[in-house]
């Protein structure tokens, strides 16, 4: 019986920023918004005993800048 050993390392750094207001309506309901942006890098290295996963997802490096929005409804109770 022969062991076989495989080893993958995933690096990720990421920052953003993100901005926004709140609304107070009547003392009981809020409502927030918000917007940002972000970047992110990730780094995919493995051994060569890990061919048929490495060919599915890929080794190297992928940077990814993303933008969010949105909003939170809140009560007061």
């Amino acid at each position: 019986m022969s062991d076989a050993f495989a080893t993958a390392k995933l690096t990720v750094s990421s920052a953003g920023i993100k901005t926004g207001y709140q609304f107070i309506i009547d003392e009981s309901f809020s409502i927030d918004v918000y917007t940002g942006s972000g970047i992110g890098m990730y780094k995919v290295s493995a051994s060569d005993a890990l061919d048929e996963v490495t060919e599915l997802i890929g080794t190297g490096s992928i940077v990814n800048a993303t933008i969010t929005f949105g909003f939170h409804l809140g009560y007061v109770f």
